[in-house]
């Protein structure tokens, strides 16, 4: 289920908090993405940063990097300076 408000809203602050961290050091975009593991087990998820915007391949060719065998369940945010 979802986690309480409270721990929502400070995930959120901390994820902007973060964002801010990298924006500053020239990362213009973050990449959320869960992993489905091929071998199974529990799905889980990552954080990607990057300068520039990348490629639906180029995303795909990080998630088959951490073994996911789904390659579409992500999602890209520009970040605002």
């Amino acid at each position: 289920g979802k986690p309480p408000l409270m721990i929502r809203g400070f995930r959120a602050k901390r994820k902007a908090a973060k964002d801010k961290r990298m924006y500053a050091k020239g990362y213009r975009f973050r990449i959320e993405a869960w992993i489905h593991p091929a071998a199974g087990g529990d799905d889980y998820t990552i954080e990607m940063y990057s300068i520039g915007e990348l490629s639906k391949a180029e995303i795909q060719r990080e998630l088959k990097k951490e073994g996911s065998r789904r390659l579409d369940d992500y999602t890209v945010t520009k970040l605002e300076g």
